[in-house]
């Protein structure tokens, strides 16, 4: 009698197991996943590049201001040899001043420059995130990874060109 009740425990506890890993699998073959090289998608798409050229030129643009203030102070410096004492001291002065103001000048250039690009990525990656919820909804996929969190994923569930492929058409659509 110990014997069938130990037996019927068994199969319930056996049946029960099989049931629970049937509905595991089940809701496991509903998930659908894949993923993308979030980095590879920010650098193809074509906005960055076209804000990443438009900084390089206002770069260009700041450097070229800081170079003419570079030579004035040179050429004060050069003036400063051939000066009485007394003028002398008042052209140090100026020189000081305008020192001071490249200075200033290479700050400011230095944040707004910064403050910019920091603004075109968190835009950037907010339109990226969009495109990214966009597809998942679209394509039925219940998780999208990055890329660096995987250890080993085959090729086959890499939709990143598919997303540059999305991100660039929008951006080229826009302009």
């Amino acid at each position: 009698m110990r014997r069938i009740g130990f037996l019927l425990l068994i199969t319930a506890v056996m049946l029960a197991g099989f049931s629970y890993t049937a509905k595991e699998s089940e809701a496991a073959s509903s998930v659908k996943i894949c993923y993308v090289d979030a980095a590879l998608v920010f650098d193809s798409y074509g906005k960055k590049k076209d804000l990443d050229k438009e900084l390089a030129a206002e770069g260009k643009a700041k450097t070229d201001e800081r170079d003419a203030i570079v030579e004035k102070i040179k050429s004060m410096r050069n003036e400063l040899e051939l000066l009485s004492d007394k003028r002398r001291e008042k052209k140090q002065e100026q020189i000081d001043e305008k020192i001071r103001g490249l200075q200033a000048f290479d700050q400011e250039t230095k944040s707004q420059l910064l403050r910019k690009r920091d603004g075109m990525v968190r835009d950037i990656l907010k339109e990226i995130d969009s495109v990214v919820t966009d597809y998942a909804k679209k394509n039925g996929y219940s998780i999208i990874l990055n890329s660096r969190v995987l250890i080993y994923a085959d090729k086959q569930y890499d939709v990143t060109k598919e997303v540059i492929e999305i991100l660039n058409s929008k951006y080229k659509g826009k302009n």
